[in-house]
């Protein structure tokens, strides 16, 4: 009897051994295994990669899972927008969240399970890939053995000022960079979710393309919520004060040949403080 096959004809034996074991439940008619994709917070700086593959290659390790990634819920890349649409170009049929963000904000966890789903309404087709989200890391009953672990593990530690790893920094975070324009673009779960990284990409290489970079040019600043989500992705222009909602590459074209270019704020995308908008600016007709 041949080995059972999945519809991409993976062998899945060994997948379906090590799901028996780890107590993982298999679809009943084989159709298979989770792609988990492991969400941790944001970024300011650099993403701890060499962290991230630790943990993605620990649920590897465990057989049950076909492919394992991570993604940023905000500030920073992978999104998690994208890693889904890479989970359906790959072909997984079922898709396990997991918020591996300690502690859970109160409002992500009434906010993320609504996101999620209203991204899957909108993106995945009826039955091609279903959708699950564990539970927070944080309500895991095993998080206190991490912790415990962390600390019997401290205990060959030297004492703060004499520790040789650490590193002096350079003096040079005292100078304003000399600019004409500041332009916030929010990358808080909600813009990011609105693809806000794939915009702010696309942000960069526009004003490359503009030589809006330099002492005249135009200093960027990727940053947490900056609040009015629901007209998201938001950005914001300084020193003149304007707010842009809906923010998209047709948007981005726009912005930097009108208002960072020309000096005219774009009507079309702006937002007035104090009034609220009935929809997302730039939707209109859409």
């Amino acid at each position: 009897m041949s080995e059972p096959q999945s519809e991409q004809g993976m062998d899945t034996s060994s997948l379906e051994a090590a799901a028996e074991t780890n107590g993982v439940p298999l679809d009943p008619i084989g159709r298979l295994f989770f792609l988990g994709v492991v969400v941790v917070g944001g970024v300011f700086g650099a993403p701890p990669r060499e962290e991230l593959d630790r943990i993605v290659s620990s649920l590897a390790g465990s057989g049950c899972y076909r492919d394992v990634r991570y993604a940023f819920m905000e500030q920073g890349n992978p999104a998690l927008p994208a890693v889904l649409e890479e989970c359906m170009a790959a072909g997984a049929r079922r898709v396990l969240i997991v918020p591996a963000l300690v502690p859970m904000d109160r409002t992500l966890r009434w906010w993320l399970p609504l996101a999620i789903r209203d991204w899957v309404r909108e993106n995945v087709a009826d039955d091609t890939m279903e959708v699950m989200l564990a539970p927070p890391l944080g309500d895991s009953e095993h998080l206190g053995e991490a912790v415990s672990a962390a600390v019997a593990n401290a205990h060959g530690c030297v004492e703060i000022r004499e520790d040789p790893n650490i590193t002096d920094r350079e003096r040079s975070w005292n100078l304003i960079p000399a600019h004409r324009h500041q332009v916030f673009l929010c990358h808080g779960p909600r813009c990011t979710l609105a693809n806000a990284p794939k915009t702010w990409a696309y942000f960069q290489e526009k004003l490359r393309g503009n030589k809006l970079q330099g002492k005249q040019g135009v200093m960027t600043v990727r940053t947490g919520c900056l609040y009015p989500c629901d007209l998201g992705p938001i950005m914001v222009v300084h020193p003149d004060g304007t707010w842009y909602g809906g923010v998209d590459e047709a948007a981005v074209d726009r912005i930097v040949a009108e208002h960072l270019v020309d000096g005219e704020a774009v009507p079309e995308y702006a937002c007035v403080p104090g009034a609220p908008a009935r929809s997302r600016p730039g939707s209109e007709g859409s």
